[in-house]
């Protein structure tokens, strides 16, 4: 015996794109928050790591041959990104953050001369990169959640009205996984500051 549900049918790939590029072009507001972000990201400050990267490839270097991590190939993966990264791109989580395109790119290639901030401390690393990724996780959330109401048009009061629960839920999401991460990479780093001492 077979049941009969409402659940509408799976859209082919194509013909949800299309769907997603005529709402965009008709929601052009849609693209206030990513073009906000990818503007800053482009133009605005950067916060490089470089000064931690420079202090573990001299970690590295300084290790014995033996344990296998004085690689010149590693080393030159380290050096390439550090002149890339800006800490400011976890606005922007992987998958699940606001959609960007300019996220990892030379500090050098942007049209103005952009100030850049390097960080020096493992402990303002750790807790920056924790405020920014749980912000951009937040932003996201909103973002999305714009993108639905949108999409199924409940109305601006049923969305602010289920925007609150929305957004602790990827906040609980957001700290189970930091706390998930922090204690899978303890025990890394106090073998890392071990190999250093010794």
């Amino acid at each position: 015996m077979s049941e009969t549900t409402d659940r509408p049918p799976m859209l082919p790939l194509s013909t949800a794109l299309q769907a997603g590029f005529e709402l965009t072009t008709r929601k052009m507001w849609l693209l206030i928050m990513p073009l906000l972000l990818d503007g800053f990201l482009w133009l605005g400050p950067r916060l490089s790591v470089q000064p931690l990267l420079n202090w573990a490839i001299q970690q590295l270097q300084n290790t014995a041959p033996p344990a296998g991590t004085n690689n010149p190939a590693t080393i030159e993966v380290l050096q390439e990104f550090g002149g890339i990264y800006n800490l400011f791109a976890q606005l922007s989580p992987r998958f699940i953050g606001i959609p960007v395109l300019f996220k990892s790119m030379e500090f050098s290639s942007t049209p103005l001369s952009t100030r850049v901030i390097e960080i020096d401390s493992w402990g303002i690393f750790i807790l920056l990169y924790a405020l920014f990724s749980v912000s951009g996780l937040l932003a996201g959330a909103f973002y999305f959640a714009q993108v639905a109401q949108a999409v199924h048009r409940p109305g601006l009061g049923t969305f602010w009205r289920r925007l609150p629960l929305r957004l602790l839920h990827v906040l609980g999401i957001a700290l189970l996984l930091l706390g998930m991460s922090a204690i899978l990479a303890l025990p890394t780093m106090l073998v890392a500051v071990l190999t250093a001492i010794v």
